[in-house]
């Protein structure tokens, strides 16, 4: 009967419209304990865009430039749906984790250990994948990994509102903005001029590349495995909602159905399905046609920048 009547109220406030707007949180001080909330949000944000940067980006420049072909190229492109589908995930941090580490850490630390353990070995496979062009591999560990960081990303909202609330929400989404920003610089705008010979002869002066592919993901193992220490040691959930623990993944899934009763959402869900059917095919092969025609990809990579 409660858990019936939690849905009730969930979805009647889904379809009522908001009366009274909650207030911003300009006026609230921010306490040490949010500036340290703040960073370990950043560090967070900084793992996610690591792994999106170089699975997303970096690779298919790479490999555009060893002159895959555009079938090729749109099954690299299919290693973001994870990040599309991640709302499926959701219900699981509140219906299936470990109570003794907590509701986000059961999800975080295993992603993040796994993450560098990948990064790890792509640090002594790397060359080898990328100049035998090995697609299944690379497919695979790509997916998997861009899968781990849609099941962190979850995790890390919650440990967001978990910690926030309400309080500095402002804040915590420049966090987490700014950690993806420096994770894609790393990545993305950094990874692929230093690591590439022509780029680092001409600018730079230097004879080979100035940083190989491999210490890129050596070091991209140890900032995460590193961010993992802090979860593990700093982070501290405090279970005060007992009864979400007895709710299932189907109960907590239907208590969502306000979202899909009301007839601005679906409208809404049916534009943001559809809005990028006119020009996604050609962002998607747009920066690999110009690689292959000629254009060096670490100029592409200072453009896009």
């Amino acid at each position: 009967m409660q858990v019936q009547n939690s849905e009730n109220t969930f979805a009647q406030d889904a379809l009522t419209p908001m009366a009274h707007p909650p207030k911003e949180d300009e006026g609230l001080p921010i306490t040490k304990k949010d500036v340290y909330t703040l960073l370990l949000i950043v560090m967070l944000s900084i793992c996610q865009g690591i792994t999106l940067g170089f699975c997303i980006q970096s690779m298919l420049l790479i490999l555009a430039e060893r002159g895959i072909d555009y079938a090729t190229v749109g099954v690299l492109l299919l290693v973001k749906a994870p990040i599309s589908f991640k709302f499926v995930f959701a219900p699981l941090s509140d219906s299936y984790y470990i109570k003794r580490l907590g509701r986000r850490k059961t999800y975080l630390l295993p992603a993040e250990i796994i993450l560098g353990m990948i990064f790890m070995y792509l640090s002594y496979e790397i060359d080898d994948l990328v100049n035998n062009v090995k697609i299944p591999v690379i497919f695979g560990l790509c997916f998997t990994m861009v899968l781990l960081i849609a099941i962190h990303n979850v995790a890390e909202r919650g440990l967001t509102i978990h910690y926030q609330g309400n309080r500095h929400h402002s804040l915590a989404a420049a966090s987490q903005l700014c950690g993806n920003i420096i994770g894609i610089v790393c990545s993305f705008f950094v990874l692929v001029p230093l690591s590439s010979p022509k780029f680092c002869r001409e600018h730079l002066g230097t004879q080979a590349e100035l940083i190989p592919l491999w210490m890129f993901m050596m070091a991209f193992a140890f900032i995460i495995w590193g961010v993992a220490l802090c979860v593990f040691f700093y982070v501290e959930e405090n279970e005060d909602h007992e009864d979400i623990e007895k709710l299932d993944y189907i109960t907590i899934v239907k208590m969502f159905r306000g979202f899909y009763e009301n007839r601005y959402l679906r409208r809404y869900l049916l534009i943001v399905l559809f809005f990028k059917v006119g020009y996604a095919p050609v962002t998607a092969i747009f920066e690999v046609v110009l690689v292959q025609k000629g254009f060096a990809k670490e100029t592409l990579t200072l453009i896009i920048s």
